[in-house]
């Protein structure tokens, strides 16, 4: 007789009762993702509509306006209008512009909000799948947070991030698939397209899978696959734009906006700025961000993957002269999966800090921003000390605080980077 007989019923209970919690953790993710984003834009076109921070949150949703309204009105993006925002993104208000109606503006707030909850929801379900298959009881924390955590709740509705994210975890789910490797240079690939930063998180994993591996030739391949992507999305609307204009202007002034772009209030120098005076190196600043990033793409070859985009995506916030809030959105997701993997002690610390950390993220915007702004009238130098009051003072105190808890997060990081160097997806 088969000595496992027995035990087999056991083991057929335990998988069943085992499936059975997967599924409750992710429809309790789910209709939370859900419920959270319907409420959300019921107060916003109900009693918050006449918040002054709800104002300034909309004020990149206002941006595309005048981008649906030539869509609608039959002009091809980066061809006969330009915008600030790259082709992939452009692709996709393109394909909105079919749904939207410009006039109200209510009406592009719902549309709007509707469409990135519908991303919310698969991504609420490719992050609970991702991290079940990593740490079961730990996946409804961090799908909880992942979610629900405010910087999310606030700006993906007003923001395209949703959809970005979305690439980003399709892409990690690929690498736990071995016969679907080529999906992460794909996927990544495709969100590069909309935002530049998926790029860091295909060249950490193929840094650490060449440097293992020694091979040449799936890095080869996983690139041209990267490249190809990004050339099907952009090389058709710099043709027509060559043959319409003569020039790629209309294209390039994506990259050309961002080259030139003003200092922003909500960051160290910004602070400074409206307390006291301007600083007259801060335009060195963005410098001071690549070299930091080169040096967390290169220091420590087997660090996971996820850690090292984390912390690539850390280095451009802790000198740069730009700093959106929903940058957070980007390594959100990085973070949680590293952290689910780590002991009870340090998954607990990790959990924390990113709590601290994005509480501290709306405080600055848009909370503390709004109100500083009403006291102050407008950004300036010394405009803070002449005219600021308490707000004032606690945005600038919270943007220094980010920017300390920033540093820690890199040292912590760096520190259980290198103990837990082989905890990484795909390993």
């Amino acid at each position: 007789m088969d000595p496992s007989g027995p035990h087999k019923p056991h083991l057929c209970q335990h998988r069943m009762m085992k499936s059975s919690s997967y599924h409750k953790t992710l429809a309790l993710i789910l209709t939370l993702t859900v419920l959270t984003r319907v409420l959300y834009l019921c107060l916003r076109l109900g009693p918050w509509s006449a918040q002054p921070w709800v104002g300034h949150i909309h004020v990149d949703l206002w941006g595309w306006i005048d981008f649906l309204s030539k869509s609608q009105q039959g002009l091809t993006p980066y061809v006969h209008f330009t915008k600030e925002y790259p082709v992939g993104a452009g692709l996709l208000y393109w394909l909105m512009s079919f749904f939207f109606t410009i006039s109200p503006q209510n009406n592009l707030v719902l549309v709007h909000g509707i469409t990135m909850a519908l991303f919310d929801i698969l991504n609420g379900y490719l992050f609970t799948k991702l991290c079940w298959s990593i740490a079961p009881r730990r996946t409804l924390a961090a799908a909880l947070v992942f979610s629900l955590n405010p910087t999310s709740l606030i700006l993906s509705p007003v923001r395209y991030e949703s959809a970005v994210v979305l690439t980003v975890l399709l892409g990690a789910l690929s690498l736990t698939k071995k016969s679907r490797d080529d999906g992460a240079p794909l996927f990544w690939g495709l969100g590069a397209s909309m935002k530049w930063y998926p790029i860091f998180f295909w060249a950490s994993a193929e840094y650490r899978k060449f440097f293992e591996s020694r091979k040449i030739k799936p890095l080869f391949r996983s690139a041209m696959i990267f490249v190809a992507i990004w050339f099907a999305v952009n090389l058709p609307v710099m043709v027509k734009n060559l043959m319409t204009s003569g020039s790629l202007q209309n294209w390039w002034h994506t990259y050309s906006f961002h080259i030139h772009r003003p200092l922003y209030w909500d960051t160290i120098f910004g602070a400074v700025t409206i307390w006291f005076s301007y600083v007259t190196w801060e335009k060195y600043a963005g410098l001071w961000s690549l070299a930091l990033m080169a040096f967390f793409f290169f220091y420590r070859p087997r660090q996971p993957w996820e850690v090292k985009g984390t912390l690539i995506c850390l280095a451009t916030l802790v000198f740069n002269r730009v700093y959106s809030t929903q940058f957070h959105l980007w390594f959100y997701p990085l973070w949680l999966l590293f952290m689910i993997r780590l002991p009870r002690s340090r998954f607990t610390l990790h959990l924390g800090l990113l709590g601290a950390f994005d509480l501290l993220n709306i405080l600055v915007y848009p909370f503390s921003f709004t109100y500083c702004l009403m006291e102050i009238k407008d950004f300036a130098s010394g405009s803070a000390a002449l005219h600021g009051g308490p707000w004032s003072l606690v945005f600038a105190l919270s943007i220094f605080a980010r920017a300390a808890l920033i540093v820690g997060l890199i040292y912590v990081l760096l520190k259980d980077g290198e103990k837990f160097k082989d905890q990484s997806l795909g390993a």
